[in-house]
């Protein structure tokens, strides 16, 4: 939602850092590409995947993570039926 993405943006700010998001434009890999690939282009073949993402620009090399607070007001939970995992014995 873009009220998601608004909190994430903000408390990236506060960091320093900049967001860029968007649907990922899928590309032909028999085609010539003529531009420039972004993290936002993939190839044709994962276009069922139908991704959306959101690229942090940073030179750090460690996992960043950040904490945007509770959701409970953009966000609900859906509980799933308990299943377990199938697991094969030998």
């Amino acid at each position: 939602t873009p009220e998601f993405l608004r909190r994430i943006e903000q408390k990236l700010k506060e960091f320093g850092y900049e967001m860029y998001y968007g649907f990922v434009e899928y590309y032909s890999e028999t085609n010539a590409i003529h531009k420039e690939l972004t993290p936002f282009h993939k190839r044709e073949r994962f276009s069922y995947q139908h991704e959306y993402r959101i690229y942090i620009e940073c030179n750090n090399q460690n996992p960043l993570t950040i904490h945007i607070g509770n959701l409970e007001d953009i966000a609900y939970l859906i509980r799933l039926p308990n299943k377990k995992p199938d697991i094969a014995t030998n």
